[in-house]
């Protein structure tokens, strides 16, 4: 005899929080649910229900979505994740804001970024891609505001 399961709420609640936590580094990382998908391998339409928090994911299948994402399993499971995540970066340009030319590179410990206005920026040594063109659109955002 199969017995049925069910989720508690708390398990309904853990499941929805974690979802949104992918949701938001699949979109940090600028993939496509598709792109995600074909990696894992399942639908997209799995991927959806574990971002909407549907369905629950198992451990093995979390785990390849962190490697995917870059982040610590241990991480994307927090209720403070994406609060936690987002005031990583902006401490990263707020960073990257305080070290515009002058700036001594020589040390080898920052990398030179030159801004569509032309001025020349020196991110910490370290700086993913994405924290690259984060920083680059709001740079812009901010320079157009002034």
């Amino acid at each position: 005899m199969k017995v049925a399961r069910t989720r508690v709420p708390k398990q309904c609640e853990f499941d929805v929080m974690v979802g949104a936590n992918l949701q938001y580094m699949r979109k940090f990382r600028k993939l496509s649910m598709t792109k995600v998908a074909e990696q894992i391998p399942f639908t997209f339409q799995q991927l959806q229900k574990y971002e909407k928090g549907k369905n629950t994911i198992s451990a093995y299948k979390l785990l390849q979505l962190c490697n995917i994402y870059k982040v610590d399993i241990a991480e994307i499971v927090k209720e403070t994740f994406i609060e936690i995540h987002q005031g990583l970066i902006n401490k990263v340009l707020d960073k990257a804001y305080m070290v515009e030319v002058p700036a001594d590179p020589s040390n080898g410990k920052a990398k030179e970024f030159t801004m569509p206005d032309g001025k020349t920026v020196f991110f910490p040594e370290g700086i993913g891609e994405t924290a690259l063109v984060k920083f680059k659109e709001q740079y812009m955002k901010k320079v157009h505001d002034h």
